[in-house]
């Protein structure tokens, strides 16, 4: 509690004298809203949140799949510009709910796991692939008007450590629960979290625009 108590009491002067800033941004982190803390011309302490979703089709293990990607999550950043400039380098945590969505393309046959099955004994063949649930983030970023009171303009790009993807696929026919198939299924799945291993690094681009008080 004293400690507690002291900390408050020496950083009460920063936070007096901090200027606020909100805003939005758009890009690949998500379609959202931030607010930032500018303690003094080099350290700021950001908060953003932000939604995207993408849709594509991919073949994947000879499969293809219709994907949609949804980035969705909130974020802690400290932000520091060198000698108080425009331009910024950043850091923290992204409380990720990113998620790939996926459903196989309704073929006469699906090659899984090695073997061919129609689509009459598969059904629907769809999965979902989750990341780790806290991710670090790294980034740099440059804003113009930064240090003055009014409107600014920013751009960011970085990227977002959210971990080897966890893949849970699932077939809706009468085969779904044949041990046989489910030993394919496990093949496939592992196939599928080896090919998606470069979505542990997800790249974020962003525009932003705010308005400092």
């Amino acid at each position: 509690m004293i400690r507690t108590c002291t900390l408050v009491l020496l950083l009460a002067p920063a936070l007096a004298t901090a200027d606020f800033s909100m805003g939005a941004k758009v890009g690949t982190g998500g379609t959202g809203l931030e607010g930032v803390y500018h303690f003094d011309r080099q350290f700021a302490l950001r908060g953003t949140i932000g939604t995207f979703t993408y849709t594509d089709v991919r073949e994947i293990s000879d499969i293809n799949y219709e994907w949609e990607l949804n980035v969705t999550g909130a974020s802690l950043l400290l932000d520091i510009a060198p000698k108080g400039r425009n331009f910024y380098l950043t850091g923290g945590i992204f409380i990720n709910g990113n998620t790939f969505d996926a459903t196989a393309e309704v073929v006469d046959s699906i090659n899984v796991g090695g073997t061919d099955y129609t689509t009459a004994e598969l059904g629907d063949l769809s999965g979902t692939v989750d990341f780790n649930p806290i991710a670090p983030y790294i980034g740099l970023g440059w804003r113009w008007r930064n240090q003055e009171p009014g409107l600014s303009l920013g751009f960011e790009t970085g990227l977002l450590f959210q971990g080897l993807g966890d893949v849970d696929l699932t077939a809706t026919g009468p085969i779904a629960s044949d041990p046989t198939f489910q030993a394919d299924l496990a093949r496939e799945t592992d196939e599928l979290e080896d090919k998606l291993g470069i979505a542990k690094l997800y790249p974020v681009i962003e525009v932003r625009i705010g308005y400092r008080f």
